[in-house]
């Protein structure tokens, strides 16, 4: 259920973008790229944050939920992250989308370094 929410919204909200074109993988990420890392300085901070954010438990927006590390990690490995595959990863696509309809997080992109923790994370083979 949670795998099909998940492809309906990145469908929906137009994700559908096969890969990123050159994406930079040896750029030099903010902080080390592991799952953990990416969560507390970034999913949770930024996406999370209850009452502000698009992925608190009452934004929720695309049936994404950041409000606990265990379920964001299921909720990204089931529909917007393909390990060892960052370029065509639904999650990169969005973090890295130039229109700003696409993009997360809306408004305002994440500094470089930052995408390229998360990018680095998802072609390292995105483990736990």
């Amino acid at each position: 259920m949670r795998l099909a929410l998940g492809l309906i919204a990145l469908i929906a909200c137009g994700a559908d973008d096969v890969c990123v074109e050159d994406l930079d993988l040896a750029c030099t990420p903010l902080y080390e790229p592991t799952f953990d890392e990416v969560y507390a300085s970034t999913l949770k901070p930024t996406c999370g944050i209850a009452g502000s954010s698009c992925h608190a438990a009452e934004g929720n927006k695309g049936g994404y939920t950041f409000d606990d590390p265990d379920d964001s990690y299921e909720q990204l490995i089931d529909s917007a992250v393909f390990a060892q595959d960052a370029a065509c990863s639904p999650l990169i696509t969005r973090l890295e989308a130039e229109d700003p309809a696409d993009a997360m997080p809306p408004g305002q992109p994440l500094a470089e370094a930052e995408r390229c923790a998360i990018r680095q994370w998802v072609d390292n083979g995105a483990e736990r």
